[in-house]
């Protein structure tokens, strides 16, 4: 069996004034259906809030941000991920080409800091 992933685009930000800032939901929206003629994995992107319709697998999700970010340089690509297993949660970021994944590592229980 596949390992599904639940995915979502966080965010689509331009750097204005040395800022980096969430582009206008319309410019977003267009950003999504655009992509989404173009892979049919994008197809479960929602095109309004960027969240996934549901766990899929998505092999070549790296690849397919990368061409993504190449075609938008300018744009800075936040995408979040939750894997099927409880510690494969992650944040991947993505411009113009370039990317890193970092890890959220989730604590363990700790009785101490009940109050």
């Amino acid at each position: 069996m596949a390992y599904r992933t639940y995915f979502s685009i966080n965010s689509i930000e331009e750097k204005i004034d040395g800022l980096w800032t969430n582009i206008h939901p319309e410019k977003f929206k267009a950003i999504i259906l655009k992509w989404r003629e173009n892979n049919e994995d994008a197809d479960f992107i929602d095109e309004y809030d960027g969240s996934s319709v549901d766990e899929m697998t998505w092999y070549d999700f790296v690849d397919d941000a990368l061409i993504l970010s190449k075609e938008y340089p300018d744009y800075l690509f936040s995408f979040h991920g939750i894997g099927e297993e409880s510690d494969d949660i992650w944040d991947h970021y993505f411009l113009n080409g370039l990317n890193y994944r970092q890890y959220i590592i989730m604590p363990e229980f700790n009785e101490k800091l009940l109050k």
